[in-house]
């Protein structure tokens, strides 16, 4: 099972994210009518996604920026495929889970995959004895 993917690169080991937060976020069209009552309807919904280290070493950091290239971003958004059931509902079931689509947008396993691009990228350098750390790495994604 693949936690996270990115343009076809598997996020494990030294680049595996601490937390993977997905969140939906809705685009809405409000207009007053003439007696001053708001009206908002909510015309579509866009996928969000922030990917959060707790610390990275030097070269651990190097890579994950190389794979977010927010430098030289990918016009046609990066593939992201995430698992978007809960982690506690596949340690304890995993059988009841496959095969499921979950927003229909899925691969038959749980996992959605979708267009991103990169909307921010924070961390927070860390010094240390032995050279530098990166802290609090989270990166945002915007689906496409």
């Amino acid at each position: 099972m693949n936690y996270i993917t990115v343009s076809g690169v598997v996020l494990t080991d030294d680049i595996c994210p601490s937390q993977v937060i997905p969140n939906l976020e809705f685009i809405k069209t409000s207009k007053r009518s003439l007696g001053g009552k708001l009206h908002t309807d909510i015309s579509d919904t866009k996928q969000t996604l922030q990917i959060v280290y707790d610390m990275l070493e030097k070269t651990s950091f190097e890579e994950v920026m190389k794979i977010f290239n927010k430098e030289k971003p990918d016009p046609d958004g990066l593939e992201v495929t995430y698992f978007d059931i809960p982690y506690r509902a596949w340690v304890s079931n995993p059988q009841a889970l496959v095969g499921r689509n979950g927003n229909g947008n899925g691969n038959g396993n749980g996992a959605s995959s979708r267009k991103f691009v990169v909307d921010d990228i924070t961390f927070n350098p860390l010094i240390v004895e032995d050279g530098i750390k990166w802290k609090d790495v989270t990166i945002s994604l915007v689906e496409v």
